[in-house]
């Protein structure tokens, strides 16, 4: 592909983006619909492809048999058996393929394997406080208590939801939530966090994702069945799904932003947008310095000394903060991001629009008198401290271990975890 079709190639995802996700802005429940029955698509596809061929085939039969007790066609049937039979073979084999090939689709929609969460479980006793207030939030947001609470190394935080079998059965909810973030928000901002990761609980937004994904990781895996020449090389199916599995990856990632948007707005409905916007001002400036400045730092002497306990030191470091001037320059820097149509979320700028924070509304438009955008602060009493007690220091071991052990697994040049906000 030439650089001019490769521009354009990238112009048309990002307009077809942009469309889409106007319409599931515009009218989100529409476009969901739309696009579960757009995911349907696949699957009737799939069956109509089916009873076409066993149809063509018992045809083929049938008329088989009509000519073998017709005396008149019997003697020509006899002599042309040499050139239908092949044939009858071809047809019986290809269907019997297709015919395997959607047993595995649906098969893989019942066994499916959702990884489960990693990192350090926290039982319901080391942290009374914190899940008193995830106990709040599930009967705010009207959704079933939490199956578990993970700890992870990360700068992000994220509701899982677990089908219990396949994509079809209820789903169990477990939270994942980086011990890095707890330590760079107070109590009140993590509330926040929280509740825009229970609103997509709530909307239903992990549940049609999850099943969306899946198909669409199926037809994907075909394609790649295809292109590997296993055998199967149904051109009918080939052509659909080149066409088919492109546009519902595009559509599938609107509406991922779009549900960014709902959940923002949830979460500024419940914990203010004050407290949103310091939240996510926070947590995307932590996430910059801890993965561009911090990070490699801290890695590089551990690289030299494998004794030096790589979290505790990062923890250290977010107690001190970033500097103000620092985190002034980041700030206009990130504002002055274009827009990344590759990221599942929506641009930092707009989301701060969104709370009333930034000087451009979605879309261009000023807001005017709109309050300043708030820096970093580290808290007096971090959220780590108010909801882990005790507890947050046991955490921080058990992310030194696990430090400890990728450095040692990869003593010869480690990569550094990198992590994003969510």
């Amino acid at each position: 592909m030439s650089i001019s079709e490769d521009n354009e190639a990238h112009q048309f995802i990002e307009k077809y983006i942009q469309q889409r996700e106007r319409e599931a802005r515009a009218n989100p429940g529409s476009y969901t619909t739309g696009l579960a029955l757009f995911t349907a698509l696949g699957y009737v596809y799939m069956v109509v492809m089916l009873l076409c061929s066993l149809a063509l085939l018992a045809a083929i039969v049938w008329g088989v048999i009509l000519l073998v007790n017709n005396s008149f066609f019997r003697v020509l049937f006899f002599r042309a058996l040499i050139i239908l039979a092949p044939v009858a073979l071809a047809l019986i084999w290809g269907s019997l393929l297709l015919c395997w090939t959607i047993l595995k689709v649906i098969l893989r929609l019942f066994f499916w394997h959702v990884p489960s969460p990693g990192g350090m479980q926290l039982p319901r006793g080391m942290a009374p406080r914190l899940f008193q207030l995830l106990d709040q939030l599930a009967r705010q947001f009207q959704i079933p208590k939490l199956s578990g609470v993970y700890l992870e190394p990360n700068f992000s935080a994220g509701v899982v939801s677990l089908p219990t079998l396949g994509m079809i059965a209820r789903h169990r909810h477990y939270l994942t939530i980086g011990l890095p973030l707890l330590h760079v928000l107070n109590a009140e901002q993590l509330k926040a966090v929280l509740a825009h990761e229970f609103a997509h609980v709530s909307g239903g937004h992990s549940r049609t994702l999850n099943w969306i994904k899946v198909t669409l990781r199926i037809w994907e895996q075909l394609l790649e069945s295809f292109q590997n020449d296993e055998g199967r090389d149904f051109g009918w199916l080939r052509a659909f799904f080149s066409w088919y599995a492109p546009i519902l990856a595009l559509r599938l990632h609107a509406l991922q932003r779009s549900y960014e948007y709902a959940a923002d707005r949830t979460a500024k409905r419940v914990a203010g947008a004050a407290r949103c916007a310091e939240a996510l001002v926070t947590i995307h400036l932590y996430d910059i310095w801890h993965s561009e400045i911090l990070n490699p730092e801290v890695w590089k002497a551990a690289k030299s000394n494998p004794e030096i306990p790589v979290c505790t030191n990062l923890i250290d470091a977010y107690a001190r903060g970033i500097p103000t001037d620092t985190a002034s320059e980041m700030l206009k820097v990130v504002l002055a991001e274009e827009i990344d149509y590759s990221d599942r979320h929506p641009p930092f700028a707009e989301r701060l629009a969104l709370l009333g924070y930034s000087p451009k509304q979605p879309g261009g438009d000023a807001i005017h008198h709109a309050p300043a955008i708030p820096l970093p602060v580290t808290p007096e009493i971090t959220a780590a401290s108010y909801y882990l007690g005790a507890t947050a220091r046991e955490a921080v071991n058990f992310l030194d271990h696990v430090y400890a052990e990728i450095i040692r697994e990869q003593a010869k040049g480690p990569t550094r975890p990198q992590v994003r906000a969510r």
